[in-house]
């Protein structure tokens, strides 16, 4: 019996997975429409079911149903899939498809684009004045399309009603929609396609060209959360310094706009060259650099876009200090990864702060599940750690099993601008950890593990942080590096 009672959730683990393989009757779709809700497996049995009426029971097989959920909601859902290594890292982003295809929209994108909305009386107005403008957003959407770039374009032009997109969001902009759409994604790129003059962007006209409403400086510093994007531009803009300072404020890298009015019958090209340059930006440096880049690329008709094009603004700090947080389950690979990329990134400019040195005994004797808990740790002795650290150092690398876990006053996950996931099946956790530092399979199995697929959840639920780069943790250091 002790034995059983040490192997019995791997062995229905075991049993469900081979029926989930099996998939009578649609079971896999049936499961991934359960969402994010919580499962009962509802019966009188103490360890596997749970008893509406007396409200007892483990609830281990709905347990071992939601885990298998969370996998498949991961690595083979059609709205979040993690590419293979082979396939140039292991970014949640929407399976390869063909542009004919009608995807869903996608749960996160890594590209945003704004345009400006126009009402209905000046879209009369100016007629087939917006067809050349709207045919570079045409292309430039399917440009990223074909990449299998993860985007959304907010653009309410009715020239695209004769090319309909799950791409496309066509309801005017508000301040509120670009702060929601920011909250919920956190892209890499920010592309800005309204003109900007010293009191913000114009986001919604009149039938007279006159700015209706407007994104203003003071919004962007106070309701936009622009962490670790970097914010692209195709109109001129006439107040780049107070704008570019706006957006700095709200933690871009850097904000890239024309000084002259720029053609418009290049800018799909155009951005297509920079915008995915920029994805892998880390500094002012590096911006500049991928601007530079795109502009000596060649255009369709041939002369480089440095020949049409007049010169860019960059507006961002030299030297600015970039937070990344690694996190995962215990023993895949996060010190290791903080190691090898603090030693890439120089190791006199970069700090790794493990959480794993504000583990505090008192708090573990406390908390429910001891150290697995997330209580276990001093959250705001973390917290102060990495700001002191963000003052003198180009990076700050923030490692630990509940890095992206928040208690109140403290926790980090509003401090990182890039967020790294390393991934590991339950069971080669089990393996490595029992090569290490052994814990019973009962531990692990009731306490360990649940607490850890917990805390997953609130990572990649609804309203979670959402860890922009999910990694293979069972490559080998290197390899996570080169993805990374």
């Amino acid at each position: 019996k002790a034995l059983w009672d040490r192997r019995k959730r791997r062995v229905m683990e075991t049993a469900v997975r081979a029926k989930l393989a099996a998939d009578p009757g649609g079971l896999r779709e049936l499961l991934l429409a359960t969402g994010q809700h919580p499962l009962l497996s509802l019966k009188r049995d103490a360890v596997w079911g749970f008893d509406p009426v007396t409200a007892r029971g483990e609830n281990l097989l709905a347990e071992i149903w939601m885990q298998l959920r969370a996998e498949l909601q991961l690595a083979e859902s059609g709205s979040l899939a993690v590419a293979d290594a082979a396939d140039g890292g292991t970014e949640l982003r929407p399976p390869r498809e063909p542009i004919e295809s009608k995807e869903p929209k996608l749960a996160r994108c890594e590209v945003l684009l704004f345009a400006c909305s126009r009402s209905p009386e000046l879209a009369t107005t100016m007629g087939e004045s917006f067809k050349p403008g709207w045919a570079e957003y045409i292309a430039l959407h399917d440009l990223l399309l074909a990449s299998s770039t993860p985007f959304l374009m907010f653009d309410n032009s009715s020239w695209w009603d004769l090319h309909p997109s799950s791409h496309i969001d066509a309801s005017p902009l508000t301040v509120d929609k670009i702060a929601e759409a920011l909250r919920t994604h956190r892209p890499r790129i920010v592309h800005v396609g309204m003109h900007g003059d010293p009191a913000g962007f114009a986001m919604q006209w009149d039938g007279e060209k006159r700015c209706r409403v407007r994104l203003g400086a003071s919004d962007i510093r106070e309701r936009l959360d622009l962490r670790g994007a970097v914010v692209v531009s195709s109109a001129c803009s006439t107040g780049s310094v107070g704008l570019g300072e706006a957006i700095l404020a709200a933690g871009a890298i850097a904000y890239v706009a024309p000084r002259t009015k720029i053609a418009i019958n290049r800018l799909g090209g155009f951005m297509s060259e920079l915008m995915p340059r920029c994805a892998r930006a880390l500094s002012a440096a590096d911006v500049r650099r991928c601007l530079a880049e795109a502009l000596d690329a060649p255009s369709a008709d041939g002369p480089t876009f440095r020949e049409w094009y007049g010169s860019f603004f960059v507006f961002a700090r030299d030297a600015p200090t970039l937070v990344i947080g690694i996190s995962g389950c215990t023993r895949s690979g996060k010190s290791t990864l903080a190691s090898v990329l603090a030693k890439a990134l120089g190791a006199s400019k970069t700090a790794v702060i493990r959480q794993d040195r504000f583990a505090s005994k008192g708090l573990a004797a406390q908390a429910e599940g001891g150290w697995e808990s997330t209580d276990s740790i001093d959250f705001k002795a973390f917290r102060d750690v990495v700001v002191e650290a963000s003052k003198s150092k180009h990076f700050v690398i923030v490692e630990g099993f509940r890095a992206f876990a928040s208690r109140p006053p403290g926790g980090v996950v509003d401090l990182l601008h890039h967020l790294v996931w390393i991934e590991l099946s339950r069971e080669a956790c089990y393996e490595r950890r029992m090569a290490t530092t052994r814990v019973t399979e009962e531990y692990f199995d009731r306490n360990l593990w649940p607490r850890h697929y917990k805390y997953w959840e609130s990572c990649f639920g609804e309203g979670g942080p959402m860890p922009q780069l999910v990694l293979d943790g069972t490559k080998p250091p290197t390899l996570l590096l080169q993805q990374a």
